[in-house]
């Protein structure tokens, strides 16, 4: 899903998609003078102020912040909590739903990874990958996995978009019929 909404939001904003594509080929040129792509990262992790890619890591955190993959997760309430204001109290042993996505979106709706810029996102600030003990013991795995998607897709082919029409399944934004997409070399 994120991979999948990251070429929807870059094929919507062409000027994000041609600065990522530079930052990529920048890489594959180290890359190619200093022995490969591990060489050319270096020890960085995949976030962090030594990336070399920051821009990339931004697009990464943009589009998990709209299209979270996880839009609500349930807990179980341990004991009593008080909603204060007179809201009322959730009684222990109930079971809540998170909104995963609310926090991200009153930054409002618009695709601008440029919000990430020099900041390194402290795990509150991402919450696609959950927050306190239940957090994604895969984060650095998977924002890997989106670097390197990001990397493949434009430093080697050019991926149109022919249809970003969606729908509604249990809250979550689906691609109807999958994403078709035209992938050429």
């Amino acid at each position: 899903g994120t991979m999948q909404w990251m070429l929807v939001e870059l094929q919507r904003h062409r000027e994000w998609q041609e600065k990522l594509q530079e930052e990529q080929l920048r890489l594959a040129s180290a890359a190619a003078s200093q022995g490969g792509l591990a060489a050319a990262w270096g020890s960085a992790p995949p976030e962090g102020s030594r990336t070399p890619c920051p821009e990339s890591l931004a697009a990464c955190y943009e589009t998990l912040r709209l299209h979270c993959p996880i839009d609500v997760v349930l807990r179980r309430v341990e004991e009593g909590v008080d909603l204060g204001e007179g809201c009322g109290t959730v009684p222990a042993g109930w079971w809540v739903a998170v909104h995963m996505t609310e926090r991200g979106l009153r930054q409002g709706p618009a695709f601008d990874p440029g919000r990430w810029a020099g900041v390194r996102a402290a795990a509150s600030e991402v919450t696609a990958f959950g927050l306190g003990p239940h957090f994604c013991v895969g984060r650095q795995l998977a924002l890997w996995e989106l670097q390197i998607f990001l990397h493949v897709w434009l430093t080697e082919f050019d991926v149109e978009v022919l249809s970003d029409e969606t729908y509604n399944l249990t809250g979550l934004k689906r691609f109807k019929d999958g994403l078709p997409v035209a992938v050429r070399r």
